[in-house]
């Protein structure tokens, strides 16, 4: 167990190789099998996870926050407005629109306090709203792209790995 063996010659790789084509292995099969045994009997390393995307990991921050309201209760867990930021960045970042309604629910909180931050974050120059144009009684709220910018930043900084202790 845990053994490796080590291949110093070429001829004993070609030897190898031609044991393997006498069993009629597919060629990749062939292949995989070399690769490893020129590895020099160190397993090739694991493929890498897939890499989230921005608005994945924007989305696990968000329900991260949803968590943290549910344990620590509203006054302590609720943080409205930085839901609402991370719920606009990955609708922007997967080409969703978002409504007020919707956002006012994403905050986690009473409309009427996910209305306030609204129009702070507004006057703040962090969000833009548009009216609907098909329906008068919707307005759309989108990150400008300076936030869009700033989210991104934030986000590949919460996600660097920290230095590795000396």
């Amino acid at each position: 167990m845990g053994q490796h063996i080590f291949i110093q010659s070429e001829q004993v790789m070609g030897e190898i190789r031609e044991r393997l084509e006498r069993l009629r292995l597919p060629a990749d099969a062939i292949a995989t099998v070399m690769a490893i045994v020129d590895s020099r009997g160190h397993p090739p390393a694991a493929p890498a996870p897939p890499a989230l995307t921005h608005a994945e990991i924007a989305r696990s921050f968000y329900k991260s926050s949803l968590k943290r309201t549910i344990y620590l209760g509203e006054k302590l867990g609720a943080d409205m407005a930085w839901n609402m930021l991370l719920d606009l960045f990955a609708a922007s970042e997967e080409g969703r629109s978002v409504c007020v309604s919707s956002l006012c629910i994403a905050s986690g909180g009473p409309p009427t306090t996910a209305l306030r931050h609204l129009h702070k974050m507004h006057d703040m120059a962090l969000v833009r709203r548009a009216a609907d144009q098909r329906d008068g009684r919707r307005i759309w709220v989108e990150t400008t792209e300076e936030t869009q910018a700033m989210m991104r930043r934030l986000i590949e900084e919460f996600c660097v790995p920290p230095p590795a202790k000396a």
